[in-house]
């Protein structure tokens, strides 16, 4: 098969923290031969949990506006919710919660007794969209004789009403669509009587009308924008929550357990549930991925999560999946058995093995991810794997960049761009790859980063992301570096779940309560590449200035972070410049452009690196499109990140066949000593031996030889890359170094 590598050879760059002239850099394409690497779309996946108000709230994904709105979670200094206010008190009204109420699965209901003709009631703050309508729905009763009133107050004043009349003695639904209230940010939404009698109210909801499937609009259309090839869900720490089983997760939503209070104590409750979730997934071509319950769950629950998502409906939970209304199986792939066990490996190794065991018996299909964060890093991969043996899919582990840090913003920007894609995670990635296959459990196992984020927030504030930082454009480049990490490695690693909550939105509450929901230059910059990148590894070798930064631990590192993919009918060339303040100009050389040819530019960038984007300020946001006409030079912007998309056609002598050559003959790519090089007659070769990195490990030539050994003695176990030159030519084959 004949086949193009990139080759890209930097000139002498120099570092300086002063405006300098443009950088230069020279792209060489050759024919080559080489092993592709499939890249799964997983490798681009996300995860929605859970937490603080990612999910709930009035900044979270889901759009019901009330907080706690069964009424269920009890203030312990009176007898009320925590979230509800009680509407003038006075000696004319009574006011409580009582066990019960039309939520079977709930633990209280609201009563209010009104003794005079004046309205009564309780009250939450609530934001609304002043430009849609609001559905509203209160479930109500009377013992003896009431109305039922809503009243929308701002500032005092009275913006909107409107009254059921009486209600019936049993639990009856009332429902109403509040019109559009223009200029009506946030009010006080009070639901009550203004007559005598006594009133019990459960399960209230107020959700804008232009949700879609229960999302904020505003949040699905950024989850469509970033279109992630996985969804990890619902936690993260929340997963292994009590309550948070299979059956607090699906039915009438009015019916589901309430409270359910968690770390940070914040109620919440699975609105946006099993049925929800994957449904949504369905729509957007989604990969859904599960995290059961370990820790306050059994192993029979988890194998019962896996009958309602694939089982047929002969089953007991596929026929109550199909009772919910989705009769054709989910087909969920992949299952996480419980999140970060760091304190628990010995028990967390004897009980997952029973958990494999009871999920694989429903369907043998499944690919199951062991929980691999353990404070021993590869003592307890041995211990875990020592017992498990061949019972896992996938080895996850989450890696998060995070930590405030008190130095200068160029030693910043260059650590985190650093630790995300060369030094941490790459060399992170290979350690625990090269464990699996000492343990000959490669290629059958292999790595997911089931959960990562990068924050520059203290370990106090992380999760509440406030930090400007996470919303700069530093932010975004960083966040390409571990994604870049990734693609690199896609060999290792099948899939990834970046956290939705922390670093990739925001939403600003004005005074006023207004909110601006926006997108941030990270998730730009995941939607970039995930948009933009092919679904084949094409071997490149970087070459490149480097830099130190010792005070890190952190030696030559190459400024330019640079990757080649190929998709069936374009090739997509990813050039990040670590640069702040150059202009790297790159050179296109040997291959040239058909006559007309045209490409598209993808380039997230600001001036600064530092522009961050708040409720006023956008800078290039979305990233931009730009037609690339034809031409042998790219020119990156200083900090930015580049993807130059081209067809095939584009260039000269493309082909889908792999090129034979009979000038030489690798013995064995597999080897645990020597590279043996078989060579023809007369054939004059120079060789150089890197690793994923870029990093030279052997280099020498090839003289009036029939077979040369290019000694890997002491290099240490991992993947290599063999660059062989002729005269004309440069091959490229793929080496492993085991023991």
């Amino acid at each position: 098969m004949q086949i193009y590598i990139f080759f890209i050879v930097m000139s002498m760059l120099i570092y300086t923290s002063s405006l300098a002239d443009n950088k230069h850099a020279t792209l060489s394409i050759y024919n080559d031969n080489f092993s592709k690497t499939y890249i799964h779309k997983e490798i681009f996946g996300g995860f929605l949990e859970y937490l603080n108000h990612y999910i709930n709230g009035p900044k979270g994904i889901y759009a019901q506006e009330f907080l706690d709105r069964g009424m269920d979670w009890k203030n312990l200094s009176w007898n009320f919710s925590r979230k509800w206010t009680q509407i003038d008190v006075a000696d004319d009204v009574n006011y409580g919660i009582t066990e019960g109420g039309y939520n079977k699965n709930g633990e209280y209901y609201t009563f209010i007794i009104n003794k005079s003709q004046n309205f009564k009631g309780a009250a939450q703050e609530v934001c609304l969209n002043d430009s849609v309508s609001h559905e509203f729905y209160v479930h109500a009763k009377t013992p003896t004789h009431s109305n039922l009133t809503i009243r929308l107050l701002m500032d005092s004043n009275l913006v909107y009403s409107y009254n059921f009349g009486n209600i019936t003695a049993d639990w009856k639904k009332y429902q109403i669509v509040i019109p559009p209230l223009k200029g009506k940010h946030k009010v006080s939404f009070q639901i009550g009587n203004d007559a005598k009698g006594e009133l019990h109210i459960d399960e209230a909801s107020l959700m804008p009308t232009n949700n879609i499937k229960g999302l904020r609009q505003e949040f699905y259309d950024m989850l469509k924008y970033w279109n992630p090839g996985m969804l990890r869900y619902p936690g993260g720490c929340f997963a292994d929550s009590p309550g948070v089983l299979l059956e607090s997760c699906i039915g009438d939503l009015d019916q589901r357990l309430a409270p359910l209070v968690v770390w940070p104590p914040v109620s919440q409750r699975m609105e946006w549930g099993a049925d929800e979730f994957l449904r949504f997934c369905e729509e957007l071509d989604i990969e859904p991925h599960i995290t059961v319950n370990y820790v306050n769950g059994t192993a029979e629950e988890a194998a019962a999560w896996v009958e309602y998502c694939n089982g047929d409906t002969t089953t007991y939970w596929g026929n109550k999946r199909a009772e919910n209304g989705h009769p054709a199986p989910y087909n969920v792939k992949y299952f996480e058995i419980g999140n970060e066990q760091w304190d628990n490996q010995e028990q967390y190794a004897k009980d997952y093995i029973k958990y494999y065991d009871l999920m694989k018996a429903v369907d043998s299909s499944i690919m199951i991810l062991i929980d691999g964060n353990h404070w021993k890093g590869n003592a307890d991969m041995d211990y875990l794997y020592t017992k498990v043996k061949d019972k896992n899919d996938l080895y996850g582990y989450h890696p998060a960049l995070r930590g405030q840090i008190d130095i200068t913003d160029d030693d910043v920007l260059f650590k985190y761009l650093t630790g995300s894609s060369f030094i941490h995670e790459q060399n992170d990635i290979s350690r625990m790859y090269n464990k699996l296959r000492a343990l000959n459990l490669t290629p059958k196992i292999k790595l997911s980063a089931s959960e990562w984020w990068v924050d520059y927030a203290t370990w106090e504030d992380w999760t509440v992301d406030t930090n400007i930082r996470n919303a700069s454009l530093e932010s975004g480049l960083v966040n390409a570096g571990y994604i870049n990490a990734f693609i690199r490695s896609a060999e290792c690693i099948s899939t990834t779940a970046r956290t939705f909550g922390i670093g990739l939105n925001r939403c600003y509450i004005k005074d006023d309560g207004r909110r601006y929901f926006t997108a941030l230059p990270a998730l730009e910059a995941l939607s970039m590449l995930r948009n933009h990148t092919g679904d084949s590894l094409i071997i490149t070798n970087t070459e490149s200035e480097k830099f130190d930064l010792p005070e890190f631990w952190f030696w030559g590192v190459p400024f330019l972070d640079a990757q080649v993919t190929k998709s069936k009918d374009s090739v997509f060339v990813t050039m990040l410049n670590r640069y702040k303040y150059d202009t790297l100009i790159v050179n296109i050389d040997i291959l040239p452009f058909a006559d007309n040819a045209s490409g598209k530019h993808y380039r997230l960038w600001s001036e600064n690196v530092l522009d961050a984007v708040d409720a006023e300020n956008r800078f290039e946001m979305p990233y931009k499109t730009i037609d690339y006409a034809n031409t042998n030079q790219f020119k990156l912007l200083p900090h930015s990140l580049n993807i130059f998309a081209f067809g095939i056609e584009s260039w000269y002598g493309i082909q889908n066949d792999k090129i034979s050559h009979h000038l030489f003959k690798i013995s064995n790519n597999v080897i645990s000593q020597d590279i043996e090089l078989r060579v023809c007659d007369d054939v004059e070769l120079e060789f150089v031996v890197f690793d994923v990195v870029g990093n030279i490990v052997a280099s020498g030539e090839v003289l009036n030889s029939d077979v040369y050994y290019i000694n890997m003695t002491n290099v240490s176990q991992g993947i290599y890359f063999l660059k062989l030159q002729t005269k004309d030519k440069v091959y490229t084959e793929k080496i492993i170094k085991v023991n």
